[in-house]
C-alpha cells in the first residue's frame, strides 16, 4: 500500500446502530476478523465487515486499536448471513454480528485449550459393589462409567454428578484424571447400526440423496413414530462420507441429549453440541472444532445457527413447526427461516422435520417451493392412537381428571402398561382467589396473577420471576380464607399419589427438568414398568417411549378462547404430538382429551381428521381473513416506564406508514401490557407484498428518531 492510500475498514460494533462503522488502518484486516476499537469513550470489540483500499483519502477517522486474530474467523458466507439478518429483521448489524462468536470470543476472555478428561481404571473395572453399598451415590456414578468408561465434566452433567462423589471416586483410585490438548480427539464407540428403512422412508432418503449438493428445502412431513430421525441419520451418514459437515437443530435443549448419544453412537467423536447451558469453555470448543471443520455434526438449539461452519453441506430443522426457533427478543430471528437462507447461501439442501408443520412450511410444500416427502405410517407394527373427547359437563372432576378418566388410567396400570398425562400449568393452583372480595395475588411488577407453588410454599409470577412467601388472608378485606382453583401438574401430582399409591408418579416440567437433566428423569419409564407421567409441553417433544399405551390431555380446550388467530394451529399441533407419544411399541394406543365442549368443530375435526386436512382447512381460513402465511406482518413493540411515552411513540410511527397496500392496527397495549415493570404497546402493520411492507418499514426507520431513552422500540418480523 502506498503512503497516500488508506486502508479503509467497515467494522460491525455491537451497538444500537443499525449501520457499521469506518475506521482506518496500517494494514489490510480481512472481513470475519475480530478488532479492537475506540468507540465514545469506550473500548469495544467488533466485526470486520469489509476492506478497501482509498487513495488520497482525508476524511478523519479513527484508527484500529488492535487486531485479535491472525486470521478471519467467519468466512464470506457468514458475511453474507449477517447482512441479511440484519436487514431483514431490522437489527443493528453489530449486534447480529455479536451472536455468530460464543460468549467468551466477544470479550478478551483466553479460553486454555485443553480439557479434563475422566477415565475408568483397571481397579475401578474390577471393583467389588459391596465396598460401595453405604455410598449409593458413588456407586451409581461407578456404573455410569462402566458403561461409558471416559467422560468429560459436560458429559457428566447427564446424570447430574456431584463433583464431591467424583473426587471421592478419584481418590480411591477408581477414576482416574487427565487433561488433553482439546485438538485431541476423544474416542467415542460406535454402537448403533443402521436400521432398514422402509418404503416411504426409502423414497424421502433418495430425494434427499438427490438433492446433495445444491440448494433444496425438504419438508419432512412423517407422523409421530413414523421414523424420521432414522430417514435423516441415513443422509447424514452420505455427508459425512462426502467430507462436509452437517448442522442439526432442535427447539429446546432438553431433546439435545438423547440425539446427541444416537448420533455419537453411530458418527462417534464427529458430534459436538452447541447450546447455552454449556459453559463458556465448552461452547468456545466447540466454536473452534466446528469452525475448523474438525467436527461433522453441529447439534443445538436456535442460536447454533450462527455457528461458523466453512463445509456445510446439510441443514436438519427437527420440530420445525415448534415456536422456539423464534426469539422473542431483538433480533426477533427466526431460526428455522434463518436455516435456509443459509442453506441456499452454502448451497446445500436442508431438510424441515415435523408430525405437524407449521402452515407457512406447509403451504410452501404445496406451492412446489419445497420438496413434499411424506411418512404416512408408523414404523413397525405400531399403530396409531385413538383419540376420544371426554365430556366434563355434568361429571365429578377430582384435581382436573373425571372419574371416567380415573377408571381408564387405571385399567392400563393393572394391565402393566404406562399413562402420560399432559397438564401444560405448572405449580399447584393457578388462580388464587379471595371469595368475599375478588382479590388476587398479582405480581408488582407485571400484569398477571401469581401461581401457587406448594414445593416452595411460595405465590410466583411465571414472567418476571417475582415470588412472595405464603400467606392465607386476603390483602383488601378481612376474609382469612383464600380460594384455591385449577390442578397445575404438582396439585396433580398429589393428588395421583393419593389415588393410585402402589404406582410410581414422574413429574416432569420445567420446576423439575432445571434441577435435572431430562434424560436421566426418562431412564425410569424406559425400564418398562407400570406408572404415570405427569408433565407439560416438555414431554410433547420427540421422546419415544413405547410402554405409554393411553395418554390423558387435561383442558383439551384451552386454546379455543384465545385472542391469537394461531391458536387452532397450536392447539392441533399439541394435540397431535401429545398423542402421539402413545402406542410407540407393540402395543395399541388411546388418547383422552378432556373438554367441556365436546361438540366444537375444531376438536370434532382433531379426533375425526388428520393433520393434513386439518391444516388445508385453516390455510383456507387464513386466506379468507388476510392472515399469514397469505399477507405477511411486523410487529413494531414501544417499551417504557410510561404508558402514555409508549402510545405517543407509536401513534408517530403509526402516521408516518402513507402506503394504502400496507394495514396498521394499533396502538394497543401487548397481550401482556406491563412486564418487569416496563409497559409495552405495539402496532402491527401487514401487506399482502412482503417486499413492500420492508421497504416502507426500512423507510419509516430511516425518518424516525427516538429523541432521548425514554422509550425503546423492538421489531419483530413475522412475529408468532
Amino acid at each position: 500500500m502506498k503512503d497516500s492510500e488508506y486502508n479503509v475498514v467497515e467494522v460491525a460494533v455491537p451497538v444500537p446502530v443499525r449501520s457499521s462503522f469506518s475506521y482506518l488502518s496500517k494494514n489490510q484486516i480481512l472481513p470475519g476478523t475480530r478488532v479492537k476499537v475506540s468507540f465514545g469513550s469506550r473500548s469495544l470489540i467488533g466485526v470486520v465487515i469489509s476492506s478497501s483500499t482509498k487513495p488520497n483519502f482525508q476524511k478523519d477517522l479513527k484508527s484500529i486499536d488492535s487486531v485479535l486474530d491472525d486470521k478471519e474467523l467467519l468466512n464470506k458466507k457468514d458475511i453474507e448471513l449477517i447482512s441479511w439478518l440484519s436487514n431483514y429483521y431490522k437489527t443493528p448489524i453489530g449486534e447480529v454480528a455479536k451472536l455468530f462468536f460464543p460468549p467468551s470470543m466477544r470479550k478478551e476472555i483466553e479460553i486454555p485449550d485443553e480439557q479434563e478428561i475422566f477415565e475408568l481404571t483397571q481397579k475401578g473395572e474390577f471393583y467389588s459393589e459391596d465396598l460401595l453399598k453405604k455410598s449409593p451415590k458413588q456407586l451409581e456414578m461407578l456404573s455410569y462409567f462402566r458403561k461409558e468408561k471416559t467422560a468429560t465434566r459436560h458429559g457428566l452433567k447427564s446424570i447430574s454428578y456431584d463433583s464431591r462423589i467424583l473426587r471421592e471416586l478419584i481418590k480411591k483410585e477408581l477414576i482416574s484424571k487427565k487433561k488433553i490438548k482439546y485438538k485431541e480427539e476423544i474416542q467415542y464407540e460406535t454402537t448403533e447400526n443402521f436400521l432398514e428403512l422402509n418404503n416411504e422412508q426409502k423414497a424421502a432418503y433418495e430425494s434427499f440423496k438427490e438433492s446433495l449438493g445444491s440448494f433444496n428445502v425438504h419438508l419432512l412431513f412423517g407422523v409421530t413414530g413414523s421414523g424420521k430421525t432414522e430417514t435423516y441419520m441415513h443422509i447424514v451418514r452420505d455427508v459425512l462420507e462426502n467430507h462436509k459437515q452437517v448442522a442439526v437443530l432442535v427447539p429446546e435443549i432438553g431433546l439435545t441429549g438423547s440425539l446427541e448419544k444416537s448420533l455419537k453412537s453411530r458418527f462417534g467423536n464427529k458430534v459436538v453440541t452447541m447450546h447455552s447451558s454449556l459453559s463458556n469453555k465448552d461452547r468456545q470448543r466447540s466454536w473452534k472444532s466446528i469452525q475448523s471443520s474438525s467436527a461433522k455434526i453441529i447439534l443445538g438449539t436456535r442460536s447454533s445457527i450462527f455457528t461458523s461452519t466453512p463445509d456445510l453441506g446439510l441443514i436438519i430443522v427437527d420440530e420445525e413447526h415448534d415456536s422456539s426457533y423464534k426469539q422473542n427478543e431483538m433480533p426477533c430471528y427466526s431460526a428455522r427461516d434463518t436455516a435456509i437462507y443459509k442453506a441456499k447461501l452454502h448451497d446445500c439442501p436442508i431438510v424441515l422435520a415435523s408430525a405437524t408443520p407449521s402452515l407457512e412450511s406447509f403451504n410452501n410444500a404445496k406451492l412446489k417451493k419445497y420438496a413434499l416427502n411424506k411418512l404416512e405410517e408408523r414404523v413397525s407394527e405400531a399403530s396409531k392412537p385413538k383419540l376420544e373427547l371426554i365430556d366434563l359437563r355434568g361429571k365429578e372432576i377430582i384435581s382436573g381428571l373425571a372419574t371416567n378418566t380415573i377408571a381408564e388410567i387405571k385399567k392400563e396400570l393393572t394391565n402393566g402398561n404406562q399413562v402420560m398425562i399432559f397438564q401444560n400449568r405448572r405449580g399447584y393452583s393457578p388462580v388464587v382467589v379471595c371469595e368475599s372480595c375478588g382479590w388476587s395475588p398479582n405480581c408488582p411488577n407485571c400484569d398477571v396473577r401469581m401461581v401457587y407453588h406448594k414445593q416452595t410454599n411460595k405465590y410466583s409470577c411465571h414472567h418476571c420471576g417475582y415470588a412472595e412467601n405464603y400467606f392465607q388472608e386476603c390483602k383488601v378485606c378481612p376474609n382469612n380464607e383464600l380460594s384455591f382453583y385449577g390442578a397445575g401438574t404438582e396439585k396433580l401430582e398429589e393428588s395421583l399419589r393419593t389415588i393410585f399409591p402402589d404406582f410410581p408418579i414422574l413429574r416432569i416440567d420445567s420446576d423439575i427438568s432445571y434441577k435435572k437433566d431430562l434424560n436421566t428423569l426418562l431412564a425410569q419409564p424406559l425400564k418398562g414398568d407400570p406408572m404415570i407421567l405427569v408433565g407439560t409441553q416438555i414431554l410433547a417433544k420427540g421422546h419415544h417411549l413405547p410402554d405409554i399405551t393411553l395418554v390423558v390431555i387435561l383442558d383439551g380446550d384451552f386454546s379455543l378462547y384465545s385472542l391469537d388467530f394461531r391458536a387452532t394451529e397450536r392447539m392441533n399441533q399439541l394435540i397431535t404430538q401429545v398423542s402421539g407419544r402413545s402406542g410407540r411399541g407393540n402395543k395399541s394406543g388411546k388418547v383422552l382429551i378432556q373438554t367441556f365442549v365436546p361438540e366444537h368443530p375444531s376438536l370434532e375435526k382433531v379426533v375425526d381428521s388428520s393433520y393434513e386436512t386439518l391444516a388445508e382447512n385453516l390455510l383456507q381460513d387464513r386466506n379468507q381473513n388476510k392472515l399469514p402465511p397469505f399477507y405477511h406482518s411486523i410487529n413494531l413493540i414501544t417499551e417504557s416506564t410510561s404508558y402514555i411515552s409508549c402510545k405517543e411513540e407509536l401513534n408517530k410511527i403509526r402516521s408516518m406508514f402513507v402506503n394504502p397496500h400496507i394495514d396498521v392496527i394499533g396502538p394497543q397495549p401487548c397481550i401482556i401490557e406491563k412486564r418487569k415493570n416496563i409497559f409495552r404497546w405495539q402496532i402491527s402493520a401487514k401487506s399482502k407484498n412482503r417486499t413492500l411492507l420492508h421497504n416502507s418499514l426500512n423507510r419509516v426507520l430511516e425518518n424516525h428518531k427516538i429523541i432521548g431513552n425514554k422509550v425503546r422500540l423492538s421489531i419483530d418480523v413475522d412475529p408468532l
